[in-house]
């Protein structure tokens, strides 16, 4: 017998490769790592095509280690079976099948801000016969994990995210139900506390990775410190504030959630590896539908001063505001540094933020066809009739609404922003050393 294989490709890096075809054309592929734990990465494949596959979705399908001979054989109209041995022991497991909702649905929205982690999600499904949710059973229970794509035509899928049920309503005659749902650092990292297991004790990226692991967040890069610190949180602390309690001790690092669901956590330039910002260009007419402008002075200042806590050191230093605004001589933003900072320290931090704080106060607001590729921390490049391009300034909140109303996406570009730099608040923050971050103790 000889067998010939039409297509090939490179899935990803593993062991015991066991995938299933579904009636529905998704392909799903089994395998484990180098600890024998079992992970799942899938794709479409649609009419049946099986070539040039993008596969994503990668997960953890179960929490053994050490797995051996993984086995997996779909019965038609049933679940998905699985068999496995573990030491001495042989495993048999169920998968509930990846199932397709696009038929069923009817309007989405997603909400993404630069200033805040969580992405909630909203979807509203065609309910027929119950199948989503009925009255007294539900196949979609709270806690189950959505996958967002977009595509078009035979387009590639873009992944929207990786998103967490929080609810879903279901009312007796209405023939729809709604689901809200949140992304990993919504429902993982913000909904648990630490509890009992409060000290961690290890290098600062050793820490960080137990935390994300204790929180059940498996798909994660963080950028290697050999820095080591004891850290003790009090019980109630959720997982998000502890982490960011830990970024403290490392001067710029961040943390944010990929597309995928993957928690990334670094130096700016670490995250901008996995999370490249990009430009986004278009014209003001033709690519978008409308365009609101708003100028606002609060955020906007015409003189800066950095200084210590008694006025020892202290620079002044004026803002070049907006062209034609006029703001009163004396509106000064103050920001407190540590002691012991220096004319010198003092003086350059006064110039940096009064050459950020020159472009603050326009904020535009539009609304465009789907552009599933937008993010925050994107540049806005505009371009008008008898024009030169111009940078508008940085995305900050993009929102997308989809189903059979219309594919559409807001968003907003604030005149203040700088790619690849901190929010001015981020930097003041930074100059005086003042984060809210509770009441956990490092050492």
């Amino acid at each position: 017998m000889e067998l010939v294989f039409a297509h090939s490709q490179k899935v990803t890096d593993g062991r015991n490769p066991a995938a299933y075809h579904s009636p529905d054309n998704i392909m799903q592929v089994f395998y484990t790592d180098g600890d024998g734990r079992i992970w799942t990465v899938n794709t479409d494949t649609p009419f049946g095509n099986f070539s040039d596959r993008v596969f994503g979705g990668g997960s953890l399908a179960a929490s053994d280690a050490g797995v051996e001979f993984l086995k997996v054989a779909y019965l038609p109209r049933m679940n998905l079976w699985s068999v496995w041995k573990v030491g001495n022991k042989h495993r048999m497991a169920v998968f509930i099948l990846k199932q397709e909702t696009n038929k069923y649905l009817v309007d989405g929205g997603l909400s993404f801000r630069d200033d805040d982690a969580t992405v909630p999600l909203s979807l509203t499904l065609e309910n027929p016969a119950g199948i989503i949710a009925a009255e007294d059973a539900v196949d979609t229970p709270p806690g189950t994990r959505i996958n967002v794509f977009f595509s078009i035509g035979d387009s590639s899928r873009v992944h929207l995210g990786v998103y967490y049920l929080d609810s879903i309503e279901t009312e007796v005659g209405n023939p729809q139900v709604s689901l809200s749902a949140r992304n990993a650092t919504g429902k993982l990292l913000k909904d648990q506390t630490f509890d009992e297991k409060r000290q961690y004790t290890g290098t600062i990226t050793g820490v960080l990775s137990e935390i994300l692991d204790d929180a059940g967040i498996i798909a994660t890069r963080i950028e290697q410190s050999g820095n080591t610190i004891t850290v003790e949180f009090p019980p109630n602390m959720n997982y998000y504030e502890g982490i960011r309690s830990v970024l403290t001790v490392v001067p710029g690092w961040e943390m944010k959630e990929d597309v995928g669901g993957t928690i990334v956590i670094g130096s700016p330039s670490f995250i901008q590896l996995s999370i490249p910002p990009g430009t986004y260009h278009f014209e003001r007419g033709r690519d978008c539908f409308s365009r609101k402008v708003t100028r606002d002075d609060k955020e906007t200042y015409s003189r800066v001063c950095v200084h210590d806590k008694e006025f020892a050191v202290a620079v002044w230093q004026d803002v070049q505001f907006m062209e034609g605004w006029n703001l009163p001589a004396r509106k000064t933003l103050y920001v407190e540094a540590p002691d012991g900072t220096t004319l010198a320290q003092a003086t350059a931090r006064a110039n940096y933020l009064a050459g950020r704080l020159a472009k603050v106060g326009v904020v535009e607001a539009f609304t465009a066809p789907f552009r599933p590729q937008l993010q925050p921390s994107d540049e806005a490049e505009i371009t008008e009739p008898g024009k030169t391009a111009r940078v508008l300034g940085i995305i900050t909140q993009v929102d997308f609404a989809f189903g059979r109303s219309g594919f559409f996406t807001s968003f907003t570009v604030d005149s203040g922003g700088m790619i690849r730099k901190p929010r001015i608040r981020d930097y003041i923050e930074e100059i005086s050393g003042k984060k809210d971050v509770g009441q956990a103790k490092i050492t």
